[in-house]
């Protein structure tokens, strides 16, 4: 039966012909303890229980001085109460270390199927904290572009270390590195239970996973040198399973829940700054959400310098909602746009009915996307 992952990173499972000394297999030429800076990673506690492998339950995430991501089914029956974070803390047990914090909100995605223990949608939820962290360093959310089939990602948690016994969380926190699974691949394990909002990662071979306690835990990429959050340890068959992969809640799917709570109304619409790169034949624009908005309109026009009537009379408008991401193959957009070269730009806009806002900020800066070249 495929069950709700809680804890468990670095194991391997059990086979006939392997001694149960070796039951626990990490990275090859790696330690299974996570040496380098983790000041975002969160441990949720039982409240009014001293930090331990008696009191976790699961992980979770620091995104905002307020805030800590998770998966809603590690809220499941529980209250604010009932919940307390730990922050800044490697090893459980090391008192006088990081914050312990109470919950002051518990926010589930209202899509979650609270009813579905196997593989449930919408399997995010955001704590708020009673008071702001004093961490210094939150975990960004990755943009849709960062994340590559067969790319490394990491998880890491204070969970199980051999599967189905209880007594092998760690008290100090540790990590695995996985490839990313398309989901076609990870469909072919399970009856295509894998959905568009989700995403996998795993070997084919099994033998390192995260697993019972890991849950709501991030998984993770390095981007440029720095970390960045991909997923939320949602669910799998069993741990460390040969044939099976390891199933997280797909963030780029649930920005729009994210922004809602953690980032502020802007005060005034701020134009985007957009970011543009090519991978073969696809042009990626990227922007960046400084304050909580109801959408974007990408715009295109034909290139002109100086910008004459060519490029002002023809240009066109896609509302794509609340992303801030958009690709553009330019294979396709050949047959459709009878230009050498296209100016590419994105407005803010802060109105519930698009069709009558009046509301927008200026223009992002202009992108210059060619479509032999990419970008010029």
């Amino acid at each position: 039966m495929i069950k709700i992952l809680t804890l468990l990173i670095c194991l391997s499972i059990w086979q006939p012909t392997i001694a149960a000394s070796t039951r626990i297999i990490c990275t090859p030429g790696e330690s299974c303890l996570a040496k380098f800076s983790t000041p975002w990673m969160a441990a949720l506690i039982y409240a009014n229980e001293e930090p331990s492998v008696n009191s976790i339950y699961c992980g979770g995430s620091l995104i905002a001085p307020n805030w800590v991501l998770t998966a809603a089914h590690c809220t499941k029956n529980e209250t604010a109460d009932d919940i307390q974070v730990v922050l800044g803390r490697k090893t459980l047990s090391a008192t006088g270390t990081g914050e312990i914090i109470d919950v002051e909100q518990i926010i589930i995605h209202p899509e979650y199927q609270s009813y579905n223990d196997e593989n449930p949608l919408a399997d995010i939820a955001l704590l708020k904290l009673k008071h702001p962290s004093t961490q210094t360093e939150f975990i960004p959310i990755a943009k849709a572009g960062n994340i590559q089939i067969g790319n490394l990602a990491s998880v890491m948690g204070w969970g199980q270390t051999i599967v189905n016994n209880t007594s092998s969380f760690s008290d100090t926190l540790q990590y695995t590195s996985l490839p990313i699974v398309s989901n076609e691949i990870c469909n072919r394990s399970y009856n295509d239970d894998v959905t568009d909002s989700m995403l996998c990662a795993g070997f084919k071979q099994g033998g390192t996973d995260g697993c019972n306690g890991d849950s709501g835990g991030p998984l993770l990429i390095k981007f440029e040198g720095k970390w960045q959050q991909i997923g939320i340890m949602s669910w799998g068959e069993s741990c460390a399973l040969a044939g099976y992969y390891g199933v997280y809640t797909r963030l780029t799917s649930f920005t729009d829940f994210i922004d809602k709570y953690v980032k502020k109304p802007c005060e005034n619409l701020v134009a985007p700054t957009l970011q543009i790169s090519v991978e073969k034949s696809v042009v990626n624009i990227t922007w960046d959400n400084e304050c909580k908005v109801k959408g974007y309109k990408f715009y295109s026009a034909p290139y002109s310098f100086p910008i004459n009537q060519l490029t002002m009379d023809n240009i066109i408008a896609y509302d794509i909602g609340y992303s801030n991401e958009i690709n553009i193959d330019l294979q396709t957009l050949q047959m459709f746009v009878p230009y050498q070269d296209i100016y590419v730009a994105v407005k803010a806009y802060d109105c519930d009915n698009v069709e009558n806002c009046d509301n927008y900020s200026d223009y992002s800066n202009l992108g210059i996307v060619s479509l032999d070249l990419g970008i010029i």
